[in-house]
C-alpha cells in the first residue's frame, strides 16, 4: 500500500518502498500521459493494473488528476490498495507545479499535523529502479514534437536505461544505443489517428532485458473503460 509521503526527490510513497525500489531484481511500471482531466480513466486504469504494478509513472498533463486520487485515498481503501507502492509525476507544460490536499482527521500523521499535505513536482525527474536508470520528462521541454534528438542527449546526459515521455499524445516506442524512448501515448487525447492508450513496462523481459506491452482504452455502454492489448511493442 502506497504511503503517500513525499520525498525530496518528489517520488511518493512510504519510506520502505522509495528505499527498496532501487534494490529490487524485477519490476513493473505502469506508464501513463496525458490524462488532461479525465481522472475516471486514470482511476479505472489504477483499479485494473495498478495493485500489479510497482511504480505508477506519470508523464505529465495531468497532475491535478494524480491529486485528486490520491487525496480519495485516503478515505477510499478500495483505490489506495490499487495505487502503486512508489508513484513518479513530472509538470507538463499544462501542469501546476504543486498542490496541497486536505487528509482526514483520522489520517493525519506528524508530518501532516495542520490537516494538509503539499505535493509537488519537477519538470524533469531521474531515478532507479532495479538497477536501472529512469529518466522522466512530459518532452515539452525537449521538442519531442519534431523527434527524441534534444531529448537523446538529456537522456546520455543521466545516464539513463529507460526514458519515458509524453506530450505529443501518440506511441512511440525506439531503442536507442540501448535505452529505451517510451511515449505511452494520451489516456484521453489521442492524436494521428492513434487509439487512447498506455503502456506497461517489466524488466527484466521474458526474451530480453525489458518487455513493453501497450494497451487501447474503450468505452463500453455502460461508460466503462475497456482496456484492450495490442501486445509486445
Amino acid at each position: 500500500m502506497n504511503g503517500l509521503v513525499q520525498f525530496e526527490s518528489t517520488l511518493i510513497g512510504s519510506k520502505n518502498a522509495v528505499a527498496e525500489l532501487s534494490k529490487c531484481s524485477d519490476a513493473t511500471l505502469l506508464v501513463v500521459s496525458d490524462s488532461h482531466g479525465e481522472k475516471d480513466i486514470l482511476e479505472q486504469i489504477l483499479l485494473e493494473f495498478g495493485a500489479d504494478s510497482d511504480v505508477l509513472v506519470f508523464c505529465g498533463d495531468g497532475f491535478y488528476d494524480v491529486m485528486e486520487l490520491i487525496e480519495e485515498a485516503y478515505t477510499n481503501e478500495k483505490l489506495r490498495a490499487c495505487l502503486p507502492p512508489v508513484i513518479a509525476c513530472v509538470q507538463g507544460n499544462g501542469d501546476i507545479s504543486s498542490k496541497t490536499i486536505k487528509i482526514p482527521e483520522n489520517k493525519i500523521t506528524k508530518d501532516s499535523i495542520t490537516g494538509f499535505r503539499e505535493y509537488s513536482i519537477k519538470k524533469e525527474l531521474a531515478f532507479t529502479v532495479a538497477g536501472r536508470v529512469v529518466f522522466l520528462v512530459h518532452g515539452n521541454r525537449h521538442c519531442v514534437d519534431s523527434g527524441v534528438e534534444m531529448l537523446s542527449s538529456a537522456a546520455f546526459s543521466a545516464d539513463a536505461d529507460l526514458v519515458f515521455f509524453g506530450h505529443t499524445h501518440r506511441r512511440f516506442r525506439d531503442d536507442i544505443g540501448g535505452t529505451l524512448f517510451l511515449n505511452p501515448g494520451s489516456i484521453a487525447r489521442p492524436r494521428g489517428g492513434q487509439e487512447a492508450s498506455f503502456s506497461i513496462v517489466s524488466f527484466p523481459g521474458e526474451n530480453e532485458r525489458y518487455d513493453v506491452e501497450s494497451f487501447c482504452i474503450t468505452k463500453n455502454v455502460f461508460g466503462n473503460c475497456e482496456f484492450i492489448p495490442l501486445g509486445l511493442i
